[in-house]
């Protein structure tokens, strides 16, 4: 049996693949990790329109791994490219019923997946999609969609009540 004893492991082109701490504790220098990665939620007041498409105003940046989430534009342009799995919820804090209440992962401005629907006052809703997406110019965002009556999200400063995020998946 033969033991490999190294605290570093590159490729031939340098770049760093892993390394360890000497006490157990590996890292990867980024070939292997779920990044770029970022999370994001809304902590003021926002309502969606009625029968509108209204883009999500994520106000709260929990982490965001490559500084790619735009709190003015909300949008997420990740600086590597691959497929980003894409999550969000939306709640809603209304006591009335209505007809269609939704969330949508928007890539480029135009709606690239929908979810499921809900009807019933104060409740979430969730989307999540696997998104290609280039590293350069490709982004994504969230947009809302009520139909029946103006919908106010819910809002928190404790909760993750309404909330945006992204990772890279490794392998694909």
């Amino acid at each position: 049996m033969s033991i490999l004893k190294v605290n570093q492991i590159q490729d031939r082109g340098g770049n760093t693949l892993l390394t360890s701490d000497g006490a157990g504790t590996i890292s990867s220098g980024g070939a292997i990790t779920n990044t770029p990665s970022f999370f994001v939620r809304k902590t003021t007041a926002q309502s969606i329109g009625d029968s509108t498409y209204t883009t999500i105003e994520y106000d709260d940046v929990i982490y965001d791994t490559h500084s790619a989430f735009s709190t003015s534009t909300y949008r997420y342009t990740p600086t590597v490219a691959g497929y980003y799995w894409v999550f969000a919820q939306l709640r809603s804090n209304s006591s009335t019923d209505f007809t269609s209440w939704q969330p949508f992962v928007y890539k480029n401005g135009s709606k690239y997946s929908g979810t499921n629907n809900s009807h019933w006052h104060f409740e979430s809703v969730l989307a999540g999609v696997i998104v290609q997406m280039n590293g350069t110019s490709d982004y994504i965002e969230i947009k809302g969609y009520c139909d029946g009556s103006s919908i106010p999200l819910g809002v928190s400063a404790s909760e993750f009540l309404n909330y945006f995020g992204a990772y890279r998946i490794i392998g694909a």
